[in-house]
């Protein structure tokens, strides 16, 4: 029996370039990575009644968050660490702190990348809950209260950016729109 050699914890990513899970940098964050990932990963441990994507979800964080172009663009990049490591659903993820501090260490880096304050803002999470209310009503035939979240609705906005899931080149395109809209580069 031959042992198996341990394998560095890198992936390469769409961009062509490497990426350390364990060691992230902020010159390894690029932004066409992340859209290009989000837009092809489905919400929800894909168990919605549609294909719905994490790129579509952060711009919908974006329009609902409050507090000028600093959070919008937090709100955008809130999941910008699943484009490197996956999604976790939340009510597994919370059995997983080695999941945590591996997404922690990769989101100071996009902090770091594109000007952020650390921590991430906890209007954020608000936004975001806001945003899986609004989604689980959607794609999930709404079942919020196994969420443990309200259904405070946010703005006529923000809704109708989830009336239609988005094919994954139009949200990534939504995305990068947004980004470019809010004075990132």
């Amino acid at each position: 029996m031959t042992a198996v050699e341990p394998v560095d914890p890198i992936i390469r990513l769409q961009s062509g370039r490497d990426f350390n899970f364990m060691e992230p940098r902020a010159e390894d964050i690029y932004i066409l990575d992340i859209a290009h990932a989000l837009s092809q990963v489905c919400r929800f441990a894909a168990q919605t009644s549609e294909f719905y994507s994490v790129a579509q979800h952060s711009v919908i964080v974006s329009v609902i968050v409050s507090g000028g172009a600093g959070m919008s663009k937090w709100g955008l990049l809130h999941d910008a660490s699943e484009a490197y490591i996956h999604d976790i659903s939340r009510p597994l993820k919370r059995w997983l702190p080695d999941y945590h501090a591996i997404e922690e260490r990769i989101m100071r880096a996009v902090a770091d990348r594109f000007d952020l304050a650390w921590p991430m803002p906890k209007e954020i999470k608000l936004a975001d809950n806001m945003a899986l209310a609004l989604e689980a009503q959607r794609f999930m035939r709404g079942r919020i209260g196994e969420w443990g979240i309200s259904s405070r609705w946010p703005t006529p906005t923000a809704k109708s950016l989830v009336h239609a899931a988005f094919e994954p080149e139009t949200a990534r395109r939504q995305f990068l729109d947004t980004f470019r809209g809010l004075g990132g580069k």
